[in-house]
């Protein structure tokens, strides 16, 4: 033990702001409802734009959507939608922006954190979610015949997606 205590005296002389640093705090702006995240990376700043959506009654309480926008390294944008656990993964969901016709989706995945839906943003849905007012999430709950629709407020968005180029 006593070698090892000059190597670390050495270390957090040598290095003193990276010996025991915590990471940076992200930097959060609020567009509206969407919230921009920019945290520091090795290759530079890293910006998404989200919005999540609590559900609080007495019997329960929880997230009941997360919608994630970022850029894939080749550009494109895309969503990742977390919804939450208990849906028929086998249903998929359908989402609709406004009046514009609805889509289909299927489920990625589902973690401990919810259900994950990845919706590529092409150019198309890209401008009906920023000229939008609402997109709402048709999906449904195991066992159950009736959907369930979540609605996502698109107030902000084209901002804060102006901000995450």
């Amino acid at each position: 033990m006593k070698s090892l205590l000059p190597f670390l005296a050495l270390v957090v002389v040598l290095f003193p702001g990276t010996a025991f640093s915590e990471p940076p705090e992200p930097a959060v702006t609020a567009y509206q409802d969407w919230m921009v995240i920019c945290v520091e990376k090795d290759e530079g700043t890293v910006c998404t734009m989200r919005q999540t959506q609590d559900l609080k009654t007495e019997q329960v309480s929880g997230r009941l959507v997360r919608a994630t926008v970022g850029t894939r390294p080749d550009g494109t944008a895309i969503m990742e939608l977390m919804l939450p656990l208990g849906l028929d993964l086998r249903a998929g969901i359908a989402v609709k922006v406004d009046d514009q016709p609805e889509f289909g989706a299927s489920f990625l995945t589902c973690t401990k954190d919810g259900c994950m839906v990845l919706l590529p943003l092409d150019a198309k849905l890209l401008a009906s979610l920023k000229s939008g007012n609402r997109a709402r999430v048709f999906s449904r709950p195991f066992g159950s015949e009736k959907a369930m629709v979540i609605t996502i407020s698109l107030m902000g968005f084209s901002r804060a997606y102006q901000e995450i180029q």
